[in-house]
């Protein structure tokens, strides 16, 4: 077997459902910013597990919650089996970030990744980008999670997916209760975090200015209310999605 394919073998081997590879050189708007993270990078492999349906299609938010966690940890672990793989062949390899640690900064708001996973996995053939700007692929719809690593390896890269998968339906746009998404196929990132992050940094942010100028017993009430126990195990346990309607309502891949 060449190469390639054998790192791809490994991949789903270590328990990924797809896989898929491009160049660095065709990420244009990130590509400065990998040959920075790995100087003489080649390839980017890109790599998906699914979510559980039922576990997404839930009544109990706090099931599609536990399953990102579960997906991202496996995640974790296939981009580190892999990364081990690839230089015990004389390669060096380095895991990208798969939703934290981020950039923090006033022009980014903490929203935007150094490399975007998802134009990486389109180039790498596993999907398309839908209306609701997720990766929509064939067998899963929108119900995978990405991860990706940079590698000096030169892999053969797959061909750029093209084909039109998503039918325009509208489904998510109707879902979002942020009224986040277009019909021309935008995202206001900002009102989607609003919702999506209701608990994490976005919460804080609004919760901490509310103190200000209450006595001691309004604060200590303050902190006795659910909305800051939410807080706190957003903190403690790190799945901070606070929203899957967009997911849970696209009809691709059910």
């Amino acid at each position: 077997m060449e190469l390639t394919e054998i790192v791809k073998s490994h991949a789903k081997a270590l328990g990924c459902d797809l896989v898929g590879v491009c160049s660095i050189e065709a990420l244009k708007e990130w590509e400065e910013e990998g040959k920075r993270i790995l100087p003489n990078a080649s390839s980017v492999v890109i790599v998906a597990c699914r979510h559980s349906s039922a576990a997404i299609d839930s009544n109990n938010l706090r099931m599609a919650q536990f399953d990102t966690h579960c997906v991202y940890d496996k995640l974790e672990g296939i981009l580190n089996g892999l990364s081990v793989f690839l230089e015990d062949k004389e390669f060096l390899a380095v895991s990208l970030p798969l939703y934290l640690p981020i950039k923090m900064s006033k022009e980014t708001q903490g929203l935007i990744g150094d490399i975007s996973l998802r134009h990486a996995a389109v180039e790498a053939g596993l999907g398309e980008m839908g209306l609701n700007r997720l990766l929509l692929t064939k067998r899963f719809g929108p119900r995978v999670r990405l991860g990706a690593l940079l590698t000096t390896a030169s892999l053969k890269p797959d061909k750029r997916f093209t084909e039109k998968i998503c039918n325009d339906c509208g489904e998510c746009i109707k879902a979002c209760p942020a009224e986040a998404i277009t019909q021309d196929g935008n995202v206001d990132v900002r009102k989607c975090a609003r919702v999506i992050l209701k608990y994490a940094l976005p919460g804080l942010i609004r919760f901490v200015p509310s103190l200000v100028g209450k006595s001691v017993d309004e604060v200590w009430e303050a902190t006795r209310e659910p909305f800051l126990w939410e807080i706190w195990q957003t903190m403690t346990y790190g799945t901070f999605y606070n929203c899957f309607e967009c997911i849970k309502a696209c009809p691709i891949g059910k």
